[in-house]
């Protein structure tokens, strides 16, 4: 909002569902989960290790209003 100085928040919400962009948060959720799938999946012992963890951040982040 500040890089184009636009004051009204609706102005940016329209812009994003006009042209398809999801908002940060969203996309930062995608790309965590992708990640974690990508991490469990890892057959490496340090990814082993964590992988429990990862899976329940993983959970965590799929379970989000926008991955639903």
């Amino acid at each position: 909002m500040k890089l184009l100085q636009i004051g009204s928040g609706a102005v940016v919400d329209d812009c994003q569902n006009i042209f398809h962009c999801l908002p940060i948060t969203c996309q930062i959720d995608i790309l965590t989960a992708k990640f974690l799938q990508k991490f469990i999946a890892n057959d490496d012992s340090t990814c082993r290790l964590f992988s429990k963890e990862a899976e329940i951040n993983f959970f965590s982040v799929t379970s989000t209003r926008y991955l639903n």
